[in-house]
């Protein structure tokens, strides 16, 4: 045996509160039936830098997610990336639980939905059934297969560069992607980031932007875009996502029929 030191002793102090609320809660998870893998991998359940493991009231979280995420590997992702966003009010967190499952959801589904839009958990009781992005949220996940969200989020990753957390993020922001095939969004991606020139940073954070029609939006906005710049009608400062973000109309008003007389031909480079 090895001397007890006093550094020794508030190690082992240190150690033990810290893994005492995980060892219960690996315990409940056992309890409750959760598909836990074998030792070595159930270690990364005790030793993940969480705050939300070291909180004490670890078993209430439990207690209310096993039921929804109901594999070792999908509680420990939802640990890991939602340890500090979760409302300490549980309470207030329940009816918009609840919520997906009225609307007829299954369990997996309600699984995607917790895991890439924490949102949704956040959103104040009642406020989240008149949200027109849930409703989006909800036939998104409804629409698509887990393998399809993995799949969409692995490419977004490789393709801009980006870490899962930041992809998942911008997938909540804008489920509809979800929708989209690997190819239109490779096409929007390059043009993006080629011929107007954004930085992939900038396209996660501004997820909108994927969702515009190529041919109908992005590409001939982008073209009024460099014209106005060139003749000095439009500051260079002005960022594209700003500059198409505008409705039809209210575009066509704004930037090409108060400038028609100044550059001719300019109604021609839209659709």
């Amino acid at each position: 045996m090895f001397p007890r030191t006093r550094c020794s002793s508030t190690l082992w102090t240190r150690c033990s509160s810290a893994l005492r609320p995980r060892t219960l809660a690996h315990a409940f998870l056992r309890y409750a039936n959760v598909t836990v893998c074998p030792l070595p991998r159930s270690f990364r359940f005790l030793l993940v830098g969480s705050r939300l493991l070291r909180s004490c009231d670890i078993g209430r979280k439990l207690e209310l997610f096993t039921p929804i995420l109901s594999s070792f590997d999908q509680i420990l992702l939802f640990m890991k990336r939602n340890s500090r966003a979760l409302p300490s009010n549980l309470e207030s967190i329940k009816p918009n639980i609840a919520l997906p499952r009225q609307c007829g959801l299954t369990v997996r589904v309600i699984a995607q939905l917790c895991l890439h839009n924490l949102w949704i958990l956040k959103l104040k009781p009642g406020r989240l059934r008149d949200s027109p992005l849930f409703s989006q949220v909800v036939f998104a996940a409804a629409s698509n297969t887990q393998e399809k969200v993995a799949a969409t989020l692995e490419f977004l990753k490789s393709t801009l560069g980006c870490c899962q957390s930041e992809v998942s993020t911008a997938v909540s922001k804008m489920p509809t992607i979800q929708g989209m095939s690997e190819e239109c969004l490779l096409s929007q991606i390059q043009f993006l980031t080629k011929e107007v020139g954004l930085e992939p940073q900038h396209i996660v954070e501004k997820p909108i932007l994927l969702t515009f029609s190529l041919e109908k939006c992005l590409v001939p906005r982008h073209r009024v875009m460099k014209v106005l710049q060139a003749k000095g009608l439009l500051s260079s400062n002005m960022s594209f996502c700003s500059f198409v973000i505008f409705g039809e109309e209210k575009f066509k008003l704004r930037y090409i029929d108060c400038h028609e007389d100044s550059v001719p031909g300019l109604r021609m480079l839209m659709p």
